[in-house]
């Protein structure tokens, strides 16, 4: 969410049994996307090959349409049936390609491609709308590949999340074709896909700041870097719905954090735990022995918040206590 999406664009005529399509869709959006994926502080220069490519679109409907079963076929061999997110939002991509070749075969662009988009009203009328994508070129890539600066990449493997963090890459500018152009990070937890931030603007936009404690500790990231090339051609077959073809240049790569710290001292006759505020996905354990038939039992004491730091005071006791943060 981390899984992502390229768009291609359209036109439309609308083929259906005497019907025209009339505002049932507001809005249609193709991307094609070609994969890079930085490894270190050097940028990558090259398709992530196998997983180098792939095609997605996305298209909003009237809330009052009844729109549902959403497929897409391209020119090629493409045959791409559409999530349905809510009652008005679809959204599908592709299998990665590992041979771009196939991959324009399948989902190809340029001067008269029919992208024919099927689905059924809530009449349980069957349409189907034959659009026809229309683009002076093939291509519309940025001809820069994104990347994180070299400090930028190497600092993102070791990243506080108590203090706020600067992510900054390449510029680019927009291709001659192009109407517009934007760039757009996405951020998300590896373990659980759940997005933390994703800001946008134009090419000329190289650096974004990250709050403190918009991250968690001890976590995995995998971030999104997308160089976003667009034509808006007239739309022919929608209405007035809003139509976007899209290249984009993508390029992976992960965030670590920090671990997680618990910190246990003497205070009295108590010992006194502290640990982030921070951690709110973590759950202080306790347990009276680390062998194997040893068991740990959540904490349900509540600590004082003191600043960024959670504090628990217990009493220290005769009997041997170990103490973790376990993630829940």
């Amino acid at each position: 969410m981390n899984n992502a999406i390229l768009r291609l664009l359209l036109t439309a005529l609308i083929l259906t049994a005497g019907h025209r399509l009339d505002a049932q869709v507001l809005d249609v959006n193709q991307f094609k996307v070609t994969v890079y994926r930085q490894t270190s502080s050097a940028p990558p220069v090259a398709p992530d090959v196998p997983n180098g490519w792939y095609f997605g679109t996305y298209i909003d409907t009237d809330p009052a349409a009844g729109v549902t079963n959403v497929t897409v076929y391209s020119p090629g061999n493409g045959v791409l049936p559409l999530n349905q997110f809510s009652p008005t939002y679809f959204e599908a991509s592709t299998p990665y390609y590992a041979n771009e070749t196939l991959f324009d075969a399948d989902y190809p662009g340029g001067t008269n491609y029919d992208y024919n988009y099927e689905f059924t009203d809530g009449t349980a009328s069957t349409y189907i709308e034959d659009e026809l994508f229309n683009i002076s070129t093939t291509n519309l890539y940025a001809t820069s590949i994104p990347a994180f600066t070299p400090a930028c990449w190497t600092a993102m493997q070791t990243v506080d999340p108590a203090q706020p963090f600067t992510l900054t890459w390449n510029a680019y500018t927009l291709t001659p074709g192009a109407d517009l152009a934007y760039t757009f990070i996405s951020i998300n937890d590896h373990a659980t896909g759940n997005g933390v931030i994703g800001p946008s603007g134009p090419p000329e936009i190289t650096s974004t700041n990250l709050p403190a404690y918009s991250l968690n500790y001890g976590r995995v990231y995998d971030v999104s870097l997308y160089f976003s090339e667009r034509q808006t051609p007239p739309d022919y077959g929608f209405s007035d719905a809003q139509i976007i073809a899209g290249w984009d240049n993508l390029t992976m790569t992960t965030l670590r954090t920090l671990p997680l710290w618990l910190q246990i001292a003497p205070a009295g006759t108590n010992v006194l735990l502290t640990w982030p505020a921070a951690a709110t996905n973590y759950q202080l354990q306790a347990a009276t022995s680390l062998s194997a038939g040893g068991t740990w039992q959540t904490v349900t004491n509540t600590p004082l918040v003191t600043g960024t730091t959670n504090r628990l005071t217990l009493p220290a006791g005769s009997v041997s206590a170990f103490f973790r943060l376990s993630t829940f």
